[in-house]
């Protein structure tokens, strides 16, 4: 609950001082910059957006076509993980040991 309550202050404050602030900046840039440049930028950061859009739908729907296949490489990536944790893990113990015994 106090975290909400500090979020709510924090909104409050971002709102009425910091985004007017930051607002007048951007206008004072965006008049130094042609329309038309403005424009082209514009439709060029859509057309990146929907690129980007298609590109995660068509590889939500290749992941769930291949659920059993990312499984197993999420198996393996997890067997090659946990080795490299046991490897490290006893790799600490053995230079642990070595400098006890020096």
């Amino acid at each position: 609950m106090a975290f909400s309550i500090i979020w709510g202050i924090v909104g409050v404050l971002f709102v009425n001082y910091i985004h007017p602030f930051i607002e007048k900046k951007v206008n004072k840039l965006l008049l130094k910059i042609p329309i038309i440049t403005q424009k082209i930028t514009l439709v060029f950061l859509i057309i990146i957006l929907i690129v980007d859009e298609i590109l995660s739908v068509g590889d939500i729907k290749f992941q769930e076509k291949n659920k059993e296949k990312s499984a197993t490489i999420k198996i393996i990536i997890t067997i090659l993980f946990l080795s490299k944790l046991a490897l490290f893990s006893t790799l600490t113990d053995f230079t642990t040991t070595s400098n006890n015994l020096s």
